[in-house]
């Protein structure tokens, strides 16, 4: 039974027209709905002493126009962080982007790869940034890990991997070790996609796993000294692993912003995950479905 919170959330993410009501909920979340805003974002926040990740808004292209829009918006980011470079500026960024951004089905990886993809990827990797390949719906994961180990034999040094400790495995630490066979940087997080999924474990029933799961993993990968980013907002969990050498705190934009003062202040500015563009709708929605009561901050 939903509570009259939850209820009005799933609601307002049916409603039409988000693009218009919904942006003083989304501005909290959104670093902004153009390159500029979102840079100016990112510089802010820099200047207060903040690493940041910068990922486009978007999903799931479904024809070619749209991957071709999503390599340009990449491609303009990229120079605009070059110049940066250029001039000396004090910004410290890393690229995040989805596989489905570039019309990559996962469930086909070895055959759908396109060039724009490789342009991007190439490109960063020109100009030392690194690029986080973030891990999208669980079905596919086994692919997108074959993936990520097939462009880091292939000489990407500048990729990132992002593991879900909510993913439902079998034999966990078998994953870890597996895992732990190549030094690719990894991102654990929690996991992107709450709705329940036979694939995944229960944010409401299976939290302690969840929990316990992002902890071994972490755990694993240090010990063979891989860089990890711890992106949680569980305190305990960032705490108890600030200070080691191989690991990093990342938060999201406008989430615990309190918890990103306090790391900060313990000598560990988090790395600040912005998302920025005009298709900024779905992860809004995911974050709402989340909390509910971000629906209270348009208030």
């Amino acid at each position: 039974m939903l509570n009259p919170l939850e209820l009005a959330a799933n609601i307002a993410v049916k409603m039409p027209g988000w693009k218009y009501w919904a942006w003083p909920i989304a501005k909290n979340f959104i670093a902004g709905r153009t390159l500029k805003e979102g840079l100016e974002k990112a510089r802010e926040l820099s200047r207060d002493g903040y690493p940041v990740i910068l990922n486009y808004a978007g999903e799931h292209a479904h024809n070619r126009k749209a991957v071709v829009q999503t390599c340009s918006a990449y491609s303009e980011l990229l120079d605009e962080l070059r110049r940066a470079q250029l001039h000396g500026e004090n910004l410290t960024a890393s690229v995040s982007l989805k596989l489905s951004q570039f019309g990559i089905l996962e469930a086909d990886l070895n055959s759908s790869i396109n060039d724009e993809f490789y342009e991007v990827l190439e490109k960063a990797e020109g100009q030392n940034i690194r690029v986080w390949i973030d891990a999208e719906e669980p079905e596919y994961a086994s692919k997108y890990f074959d993936f990520l180990d097939t462009l880091w034999d292939a000489g990407f040094r500048n990729i990132g991997r992002v593991v879900q400790a909510n993913i439902r495995s079998e034999n966990w630490e078998k994953f870890c070790f597996r895992l732990a066979k190549r030094p690719i940087p990894t991102r654990i997080c929690k996991g992107a996609y709450r709705k329940e999924n036979p694939l995944t474990l229960s944010f409401e029933r299976e939290l302690p796993e969840i929990l316990w799961q992002f902890r071994r993993m972490i755990r694993v990968l240090v010990n063979h000294k891989i860089e990890v980013e711890i992106a949680t907002h569980e305190t305990d969990i960032q705490n108890f692993f600030a200070g080691s050498p191989y690991t990093h705190p990342a938060i999201l934009y406008g989430v615990n912003t309190e918890l990103a003062r306090a790391l900060k202040g313990m000598g560990h500015p988090p790395h600040i995950y912005l998302i920025y563009g005009p298709e900024w709708a779905g992860y809004v929605k995911r974050r709402l479905l989340e909390n509910p009561k971000y629906l209270l901050l348009s208030l």
